[in-house]
């Protein structure tokens, strides 16, 4: 099968949205993730850079407790700077010519691309609608509160792809594919 026509079951929605109410998750089994978005502010040329500036950094991305571990799998030595990545001055000097039309096509592009970073969360539901409306959004799942003190869910996106044509179950090996392949930082068990 053909990769876009794969593709044509991913649905991307931002959060707020879901939390507002604007958009309805189906009541079907799948497996979803939920994303950093990556959003620029456009007011002015220091907004601009420095948010260009946050999002290259580290910080916010991952969460390692005091033994070095990060979230349940995965183990790591890592110092964290802020802002330890700095653009280049050609770089920069792109980011500080941009007009106001472009830095907003721009930041509406980061935006798109925000799937393309590794996952905060890979999880499976059976039913998409209440696993994520209910179990994580109105009472604060274990995700939740772990990724909360430092994003704020409103600032995130969620992926998911509803999976009615596969046996019972099998979302769990997905799952467990998908959050082992991707790393994603905020899992606490796998599977």
């Amino acid at each position: 099968m053909p990769i876009n026509s794969i593709l044509q079951n991913l649905v991307v929605q931002d959060v707020r949205d879901i939390q507002n109410g604007v958009v309805a998750l189906p009541d079907s089994p799948g497996i979803y993730a939920w994303f950093k978005r990556l959003e620029l502010r456009c007011t002015n040329n220091a907004d601009f850079v420095a948010d260009i500036q946050e999002i290259l950094s580290i910080q916010w991305l991952m969460s390692i407790d005091g033994d070095g571990e990060i979230g349940k799998y995965y183990a790591a030595t890592l110092e964290l700077y802020p802002l330890a990545y700095k653009l280049s001055q050609s770089k920069l000097n792109i980011a500080q010519t941009l007009s106001t039309a472009e830095k907003q096509a721009f930041s509406d592009m980061l935006v798109e691309i925000s799937i393309l970073q590794s996952p905060l969360y890979v999880g499976k539901a059976d039913n998409l609608r209440v696993r994520i409306v209910d179990g994580h959004l109105k009472h604060r799942s274990g995700f939740i509160n772990r990724v909360s003190s430092r994003i704020d869910p409103s600032q995130m996106l969620l992926a998911y792809i509803e999976m009615n044509s596969l046996p019972d179950r099998v979302n769990e090996l997905l799952e467990s594919m998908i959050t082992v392949a991707s790393m994603a930082w905020y899992v606490d068990r796998i599977g």
